[in-house]
C-alpha cells in the first residue's frame, strides 16, 4: 500500500487524524439527519470533503470572504515563484487568472498554491516539491518536534503552570521548527 512508505513519518498521524476529523463530521451530519446515509456513504463523504478541500479558492465576493470551486482553474499545476493571481472580479461577477509576467503561447499556465511545506503540499495536495526552496534561499519544509514536560523537575509545576498551560493543558505539545539551514537554525540547534 502506499501508506508504507511512509512508514516512521508524522504525516501518517496527520493522515489518521484528518481521516478521524472528517469521520466525526459525518457521523454528526448522521446524528443531525439520519437520511444522510441514505444519500452517500462515509467513503463518498470522505472523498467529496478532499476534493472540496483541495480544490477551492479562497475569494472575496462583493466584500464577503468565501470559497469557490472553480472546474478548470483547479487543474492548475503548482508552481513557486508564482506566475499567475486569481480573484474574483466584482464588475464583471467572474472569478479571474491574471498572469503576472509573460507567458509564452504554447507554454503551461500555473498557479501557486502557496509557500508550503512539503508535508502540507503532500498531505493536503499528493505531491511535493524536489526543490522546495524560495528564490531568497528560504525552505519552507518543517520539522515535527515532541516537546514534553518531565514530570520529575523539580520546577515542573512553575514550567507548567507559567509557560504550558497557557496553550495547552496536556503536557506534552507537538511544535514544527523550519528546516531553512540559516544562522537562525543553525542557532536553535546550537
Amino acid at each position: 500500500e502506499e501508506l508504507s512508505y511512509l512508514q516512521g513519518s508524522y504525516l501518517l498521524y496527520q493522515i489518521d487524524e484528518r481521516n478521524k476529523a472528517i469521520e466525526d463530521d459525518y457521523n454528526t451530519i448522521c446524528d443531525l439527519c439520519p437520511e444522510f446515509k441514505l444519500i452517500t456513504s462515509l467513503e463518498k463523504f470522505k472523498w467529496a470533503r478532499m476534493m472540496a478541500c483541495s480544490r477551492n479558492f479562497g475569494i472575496t465576493v462583493n466584500g464577503l470572504k468565501t470559497a469557490a470551486m472553480v472546474p478548470y482553474a483547479d487543474m492548475l499545476n503548482h508552481f513557486r515563484p508564482r506566475e499567475t493571481m486569481w480573484l474574483f472580479n466584482d464588475n464583471t461577477q467572474s472569478f479571474t487568472v491574471e498572469c503576472l509576467q509573460n507567458i509564452e503561447c504554447g507554454d503551461q499556465v500555473y498557479d501557486s498554491y502557496g509557500q508550503k511545506s512539503n508535508h502540507r503540499f503532500l498531505l493536503n495536495y499528493g505531491f511535493s516539491v524536489e526543490e522546495n526552496i524560495e528564490p531568497d534561499g528560504y525552505c519552507p519544509n518543517e520539522v515535527p518536534l515532541l516537546l514534553s514536560l518531565n514530570r520529575e523537575d523539580e520546577l515542573y509545576e512553575l514550567k507548567f503552570k507559567e509557560w504550558w498551560i497557557k496553550e495547552s493543558p496536556v503536557p506534552s505539545r507537538r511544535i514544527r521548527i523550519s528546516a531553512t539551514d540559516d544562522d537562525r537554525f543553525k542557532s536553535l540547534l546550537a
